[in-house]
């Protein structure tokens, strides 16, 4: 019997006896055809019924998958208090497995690598992040520190790993080179492709009707507790357009939007916006993305962006930045710097009114997610984590 670590710093939240997080148990069928069971590492905080239902998230309950709780690091101060306590936990628990697959990047991911080396055991990764973009654009001195450092940690941790899988076809590859003769490009985001001609047809006649009414809804995705998720370049972009009377956004996302609220009063177009907060994963979103008509994503960080992608399926016309894998996704018409708000303001305007171009990116975007549909991505996947365990 073969047991899989998978160490991925996410929150969950349990409640009696279940776990809940923010992702689809779905996702340990990858490890499963050559694991008999998975033990994940986590940061799991005790929560009730009512949080479990406000943040929307998912039951994460299996058979086959064990939730061993690891301390999350988010400040300096934690990452010294808790480097020791994780090292022992790792130490611990990986005594119970065969092998071991980190998601980076992470918190603790540096931790469970050098564990895992120490224990002679095979390490895989899923690269789907850049820390450097993340750190970078934090908005202070020390997180411009904590992106030099997390960027060399992540440097050594993939160059020396002995399975990775990257969710970019070029990006993450450049910055982070492996050593290793296992690797593949793999999207951690895969979508459900439906029929053509009536998700294209369904956009059309959507569109055509609210540039009748000129009434156009931007949308945008991202959680609000952090600063570089693009809320405040898409409100400048909105409140400079002399269109902005036909203009609205919607944004959902979980955290305190507060801040949001607050400068879109002061640039004068609180009532253009409408903050819906955290929709879950699967239907929710893409029936609100089939209610919107532009996807705007203007972040400063990221690796392959699950809200362009599933924007992209469901046939919208999308803005974003030119930042990680996303110039992989749109035509270079359709990016803009990090940041620059003027540029994108210059892009809405273009194209809100123009069918012609409009209609250009509708077919362009479905034709691009096809090759992100579950069916094809799930195979390799499963493929590539199944030669890990066969190889240990």
């Amino acid at each position: 019997m073969k047991t899989l670590a998978y160490v991925y710093d996410a929150r969950c939240y349990k409640y009696q006896d279940d776990i809940f997080g923010v992702f689809d148990v779905t996702v340990w069928d990858r490890f499963l055809d050559g694991f008999d069971e998975i033990i994940v590492f986590a940061s799991i905080y005790k929560s009730d019924i009512d949080t479990i239902k406000k943040l929307n998230l998912n039951k994460l309950n299996h058979p086959k998958v064990e939730y061993v709780h690891v301390p999350f690091i988010d400040t300096p101060k934690r990452l010294i208090k808790n480097f020791f306590i994780n090292n022992s936990v790792f130490k611990k628990e990986f005594c119970r497995v065969d092998a071991v697959v980190i998601r980076v990047p992470g918190q603790y991911c540096n931790n469970a690598f050098h564990v895992a080396k120490k224990m002679n055991l095979k390490v895989g990764l899923e690269v789907v992040g850049c820390p450097f973009d993340a750190f970078w654009n934090y908005g202070n001195m020390q997180g411009k520190i904590l992106a030099l450092v997390y960027f060399y940690w992540m440097k050594h941790i993939v160059k020396h790993s002995d399975y990775v899988l990257y969710v970019t076809k070029h990006f993450l590859q450049k910055r982070y080179p492996t050593k290793s003769k296992h690797t593949i490009n793999a999207s951690n985001v895969d979508v459900q492709v439906s029929n053509k001609e009536k998700v294209i047809n369904h956009r059309l006649s959507t569109l055509e009707n609210n540039i009748r009414n000129k009434k156009i809804t931007l949308g945008l995705i991202g959680s609000f507790g952090v600063r570089y998720k693009g809320h405040e370049e898409i409100l400048k972009a909105v409140s400079t357009l002399d269109e902005r009377k036909y203009i609205y956004i919607e944004m959902i996302g979980g955290g305190d939007y507060k801040w949001v609220e607050k400068l879109a009063k002061s640039l004068n177009i609180e009532n253009n916006v409408k903050i819906l907060g955290k929709l879950k994963s699967g239907d929710q979103v893409l029936n609100w993305l089939n209610k919107i008509d532009i996807y705007i994503h203007p972040s400063k960080q990221e690796g392959l962006p699950r809200s362009v992608i599933e924007a992209m399926s469901q046939a919208c016309p999308v803005l974003a930045s030119k930042i990680a894998g996303i110039p992989e996704l749109l035509d270079n018409n359709y990016l803009h710097k990090t940041g620059d708000f003027k540029h994108l303001s210059l892009q809405i305007s273009r194209i809100i009114f123009n069918s012609v171009e409009l209609e250009k990116m509708i077919n362009a975007n479905f034709k691009t997610a096809l090759a992100y549909d579950r069916s094809i991505l799930s195979t390799k996947r499963k493929k590539f984590w199944l030669d890990f365990s066969e190889n240990l």
